[in-house]
Parts: structure tokens; sequence; C-alpha cells
């Protein structure tokens, strides 16, 4: 009974430490996510592991005459160790992908079909929107950015960092509002942004200032609609487009 009890503690906290570990994970790529849960899972079995030897060689404590509920957290760390990575690695390795070298520094143009992260930004500039004007089949619509991930970047962050760079805006700020993803292809996500421009740039011409009640009124494609729109509310979201 001791022993169920030691294991099924172990088995409980550790759960939940990966539980958040996968949640803090984002990245739709299951074999850079069962890399990092990997790195993760050995941390803590390091982490036991010196644990054993502070025991063995400070407290002289005879650890290997001890019964099986002493290597509880030990064994179970293992476990999840190897397990929860195995799962990630054969669920992206059926999607085929690919891990991507971080020391590999070739140019290459992504494509929707060999990259399915953006980036979607949204500009404010004295409490207004500007949302770029363009028309398809002489119909007019209103539409932002989207970025595709570089054959380098890993992190949104940094995708938003290179392009305000890039395109010296000049800005007050810029924040993470919240994340889309595409309800049939679920593989296709979407971290939205706000930039507040301090002054607006020179090529801005084909933007149109936008208050928040005259979005209503806008010819929006629809899943840019709900972008937008949830954007206005200040929160953070996660939604379905």
């Amino acid at each position: 009974m001791d022993t169920l009890k030691f294991f099924g503690g172990a088995i409980l906290l550790l759960g939940f430490i990966f539980f958040i570990l996968i949640r803090a994970i984002s990245t739709t790529n299951y074999i850079r996510k069962s890399f990092f849960l990997f790195i993760a899972g050995l941390v803590l079995t390091l982490f036991f592991c010196g644990g054993m030897v502070f025991d063995i060689y400070k407290n002289n404590f005879p650890i290997f005459s001890k019964s099986i509920e002493y290597f509880a957290f030990l064994i179970v760390s293992v476990a999840y160790m190897m397990l929860i990575p195995l799962f990630y690695f054969i669920k992206g390795n059926k999607r085929r992908q690919r891990f991507k070298n971080f020391a590999k520094k070739e140019k290459v143009v992504p494509t929707i079909k060999d990259k399915k992260e953006f980036v979607y930004i949204i500009f404010k500039h004295n409490d207004c929107f500007y949302l770029r004007k363009y028309t398809e089949k002489d119909e007019i619509f209103y539409s932002t950015i989207t970025l595709k991930f570089g054959h380098n970047d890993y992190f949104h962050d940094e995708v938003v960092k290179n392009y305000i760079i890039k395109n010296k805006l000049d800005i007050t700020s810029y924040k993470y509002i919240g994340k889309a993803i595409k309800s049939l292809e679920k593989d296709n996500v979407y971290y939205c942004y706000r930039i507040m421009l301090n002054s607006l740039p020179e090529d801005f011409n084909n933007y149109e200032e936008v208050d928040a009640y005259k979005l209503l009124s806008l010819n929006l494609k629809e899943d840019e609609k709900k972008i937008i729109f949830s954007s206005v509310i200040n929160e953070e979201f996660n939604i379905e487009i």
C-alpha cells in the first residue's frame, strides 16, 4: 500500500509538471516539442539523481539498502522523460515534420505547405486602427499584414521584432494579443500582435485610418474579421477562425 502511495504521488506531481510544460511549449512542430520535453525530463531526472548523490557523499546515506519507494520519483521521472517525448516524436514523424537544425543558416523561402505558423499584425495609431485597403474581383476589402515564419525563426516575438527593425517602424510599443487557429486546418496557427505606431511610415499610402465603430461596416474576410474584432476587446484571446 505504501508503495502505491509513493508511486501515485510521484505520477500525479510529475504528471502535473509535464502537463504545464506541454501547455507552455506552444509550437505545433511536434519534433521540436519532443526534444524540449526530453530536455525538461532529463533536467528533472538529474535533479533526483543529484539528491541521491548528496545523500551518499554528504549524509553517508546507504540508499541502495532502501526500499523501492525511495526511488519512486526517479523511476517515474525516467518513465515520463522517455514516454512523453516519444509520443510527440511519433506524432511529428507521422506528419513528416523536421526539427530544423538551429545551426543551419541556408536561406529558404517558406511556403504554407512547409510552414504552418504565422504572425498576424494589427496596427494602431492615436486609438485608431490602420488597415490595408485593396481590391479583389472589383470588390474593396480591408486587411492587415500576415507574416510567415522564416526558415530560422522559432519564436513569434522574434518575427515581430525583425519586421519592426527591417521596416524601421517608429513605434510606441508592441504586444501579443492572442492566438487564432484555422478550424479546417488545425496546424495553421496565427500569433496576433498589436503594434502601436508613434508615427506613420511613408509607405502607408494604401492604409486607411479606421476607428472601432467604423470596423462594423468594413468589408473584411471572415477569418480576419474574427481576429480584428477580438483585438478590440483588449483582452488576450484564443479563437478558431
